[in-house]
């Protein structure tokens, strides 16, 4: 499992921090092994943690754990089952971090293949195969809310 680094700067290291840019954290639930490497690249401005345990306790554990920095959440459609079981967990997901940007991610795209997009539980449904739309997709809500 894709751990990520979480570094606390002591006072004396807090000018080299200072400099650097944040990173986020997302949190990626899927089989896909790439993702978080292509989502954490340099330069990127984020850091995604990945979690392929398709237990439902594990993802909501890990979600507390980092609540309190957890801003984005990429999630295959049917990672717990089926689209509605999925939901159910983004529903939760969404009660914990009430501000976080959940990102459903398809193998393939259907005419009806939104589906946690339709059931309310994600902002928005993008393919797998394209983790830079998936970064795109997150710069233009934080370009878009600043206006």
């Amino acid at each position: 499992m894709y751990q990520p680094q979480i570094v606390i700067p002591s006072v004396t290291q807090g000018a080299l921090f200072a400099k650097a840019p944040k990173e986020r954290l997302m949190l990626v639930l899927a089989d896909w092994l790439h993702l978080p490497y292509e989502l954490s690249h340099p330069g990127t401005g984020w850091k995604a943690c990945l979690l392929r345990s398709q237990e439902e306790s594990r993802a909501l554990t890990m979600v507390r754990q980092f609540a309190g920095c957890l801003e984005a959440l990429v999630i295959d459609e049917d990672f717990f089952g089926s689209p509605e079981d999925t939901a159910d967990v983004c529903y939760q997901i969404r009660r914990m971090v009430p501000g976080i940007r959940i990102l459903a991610i398809a193998t393939e795209m259907w005419v009806d293949g939104a589906r946690l997009q339709d059931l309310g539980a994600s902002d928005d449904t993008l393919l797998s195969r394209c983790p830079m739309g998936i970064l795109e997709t997150l710069q233009a809500d934080d370009d878009s809310s600043h206006h």
